[in-house]
């Protein structure tokens, strides 16, 4: 029972200090201009072809395609996010982050572009940075379980181990089968010294059947 007690004390602190950091993400700067999405513009042709191009698994041509749609037009947000995605499949993560941070630049609110780059950067090791970009991208778009993992792992990595596991269990309650989230947060209860926690999450790993399945350290990014 005391076990339980400190954890649900520490989680306590942890959510609670989210869901501050949320609710000043919601009211201040680019997040609180997210209710009111820009409305979609018609796809130029070298955008479309991009698309396309994509669909069919040509990354290569897909790129080309996505850099004459920003010769075409080089205000562009979803063009600079389209091409940005593409050299981070590529591996060309310096490239895509630039790519990213001009998508931001030109449509601030926009979730995937807040997502994959507070992602690269977390893959880099700028996690201060990444957290900010990670918070405002669930602020927007709380419903993205990945996003609230790689919060989490940008805070214990910064140090903030209560807001880490306060964020791991908020992605647990959006998604029960969430095994990134339970794993982390076994590993952190142990960390604690509080070993009945640890097991609990472990025992629902196994009921999932997940137990010895491996586990990315950072989701991917995503592609739209």
């Amino acid at each position: 029972m005391a076990e339980h007690f400190r954890w649900r004390s520490q989680l306590s602190k942890g959510i609670t200090i989210f869901a501050v950091i949320a609710l000043l993400a919601l009211g201040s700067g680019p997040a609180s201009a997210q209710v009111q999405p820009s409305k979609p513009q018609l796809p130029e042709k070298h955008y479309q072809a991009a698309r396309d191009a994509l669909t069919r698994g040509d990354t290569d041509n897909a790129k080309l395609e996505a850099k004459l749609a920003l010769q075409d037009n080089p205000l562009d947000a979803a063009a600079h996010f389209l091409l940005a995605s593409l050299l981070a499949l590529q591996g060309e993560n310096d490239q895509a982050i630039v790519g990213f941070q001009r998508a931001l630049t030109l449509d601030p609110t926009n979730p995937e572009a807040l997502y994959n780059l507070g992602t690269l950067l977390l893959w880099r090791g700028e996690v201060l940075l990444a957290s900010r970009l990670l918070e405002n991208a669930v602020s927007i778009r709380p419903v993205h379980v990945p996003s609230y993992n790689n919060l989490a792992k940008a805070y214990y990595l910064t140090g903030l181990p209560e807001l880490a596991i306060g964020t791991y269990e908020e992605a647990l309650r959006r998604d029960p089968s969430n095994a990134i989230a339970l794993k982390n947060l076994a590993v952190l209860a142990e960390g604690a010294g509080l070993h009945e926690v640890a097991t609990g999450y472990r025992r629902r790993l196994e009921a999932l059947g997940l137990a010895q399945t491996a586990l990315p350290a950072v989701e991917p990014i995503t592609l739209l």
